[in-house]
């Protein structure tokens, strides 16, 4: 024997559950027309959703990156990680793409009023390149790490921290010193400087960081002329270093390695910045593949932008 009661709960939920997702007509659209509240038709879509009379399913077209950013952020406890796809495999392309989502993160995730810290380097650049906020805000970019090199200015830190505040329509600050220099003697009277020193402290208590994740390669961009030689660099391989962020090396945990070279680096420390500071890499390429995965497992980063065939080789597919 039909149970009225319950039939007409259920053709209830039907109806109200067409008219929402099929008609696209709004909760209180409905309740006019059905006699209800518009309270009441919330708890009615909920309980259709509750009594699969509605199922809901998530369809991406970027099935493969979609499952690799999932995978990552619950392997590594990431707040969030974007994968993404690959057209071709050309690297310079491969970087931009990276650059040009993490741009779209960026201005996702930054609040108004904050302190941005960035880095240098080629992946950072690209995102400073692509950036075009959807609203501008009281920014203070600051650079954490200083110059490298006597070319290739444009991927410096001073030059990123420009672009991304000017962008916002926000400050930026310089940092007027090598990323490397000669010797720990010269790296103190640096340090001695009041402007170097004040740009560095305020550095420190950035609440957003973007920062790129370099390997331990010999075509690192800390192997130039008069600063680290390519043997110095890769003599870190000994103490079991990975890569680095910044003056900062680590190795395949991703903790931090004491090294020879520190005393010669001018910038600040993962260590120095607050603990609720949002560290978002941008990263990508196979020969990154361990330098990631150490600063993904020692925690370094809380947000990652890399593309699918390096989230493939790190999550070991």
């Amino acid at each position: 024997m039909l149970r009225a009661g319950d039939f007409s709960r259920v053709d209830l939920l039907i109806k109200v559950a067409r008219m929402y997702y099929d008609e696209q007509l709004t909760q209180q659209d409905i309740a006019e027309r059905l006699g209800l509240s518009r309270p009441g038709v919330s708890r009615l879509l909920n309980e259709a959703r509750r009594r699969n009379v509605v199922r809901i399913s998530i369809v991406s077209p970027y099935e493969d990156e979609s499952r690799l950013s999932g995978t990552m952020m619950s392997r590594f406890k990431l707040d969030d990680v974007v994968v993404v796809p690959a057209a071709t495999t050309d690297p310079a392309a491969v970087k931009e793409s990276i650059g040009a989502v993490g741009a779209d993160l960026l201005d996702r995730v930054l609040p108004n009023g904050q302190v941005l810290a960035v880095s240098g380097g080629t992946t950072v650049l690209a995102l400073a390149d692509h950036l075009n906020p959807s609203k501008m805000r009281e920014v203070s970019v600051v650079p954490i790490i200083g110059g490298m090199g006597q070319v290739g200015g444009g991927w410096h830190s001073n030059d990123i921290a420009r672009k991304v505040g000017n962008a916002f329509s926000g400050r930026y600050y310089l940092l007027n010193a090598p990323a490397v220099v000669a010797s720990s003697e010269v790296r103190d009277l640096f340090m001695r400087e009041p402007s170097i020193q004040r740009t560095l402290d305020l550095g420190k208590k950035a609440q957003v960081a973007i920062v790129g994740i370099g390997a331990l390669s010999p075509d690192s961009t800390m192997v130039q002329p008069g600063f680290f030689s390519a043997s110095e660099l890769m003599s870190l391989s000994d103490l079991g270093v990975v890569g680095n962020i910044g003056v900062d090396f680590f190795d395949a945990s991703g903790r931090i390695v004491t090294t020879p070279l520190d005393a010669r680096l001018i910038g600040v420390s993962l260590l120095e910045l607050g603990k609720d500071t949002r560290i978002i890499a941008v990263a990508g390429g196979a020969s990154k593949v361990e330098a990631i995965r150490g600063a993904l497992q020692g925690g370094l980063v809380q947000m990652l932008v890399t593309d699918v065939q390096t989230a493939k080789l790190i999550c070991g597919e």
